[in-house]
């Protein structure tokens, strides 16, 4: 059944865009942040998703952002952390993402 999503629906536009472009390369902050994501079994914060990643703090941050916005990943605050989860959406993306870029 996930053969039949067309890319463009599922994934921003600028990232559709990038991607059939072949600008958005597979180590892309928003193609891996969405991969770690798919991969947890429980909500990461931004520290944890830093760790796996090793991103600057203000890039991943703005990445989050974009995909939360896009619905691809869903965040909740508790206390004064903020944990960031991938959606149905968001694992979708994965699947196409995986199918464009292979494993």
């Amino acid at each position: 059944m996930e053969d039949s999503y067309r890319v463009d629906v599922i994934l921003p536009s600028y990232v559709e865009k990038q991607i059939t472009s072949g600008k958005l390369r597979r180590d892309s902050p928003i193609i891996v942040s969405i991969s770690v994501l798919s991969n947890s079994k429980d909500p990461m914060s931004g520290s944890d998703i830093l760790k796996v990643l090793g991103y600057n703090r203000s890039d991943l941050h703005n990445h989050l952002m974009d995909l939360e916005s896009s619905g691809l990943v869903a965040s909740e605050t508790f206390g004064n952390v903020r944990k960031y989860t991938i959606t149905d959406k968001g694992k979708i993306a994965n699947s196409l993402i995986q199918k464009i870029y292979g494993k």
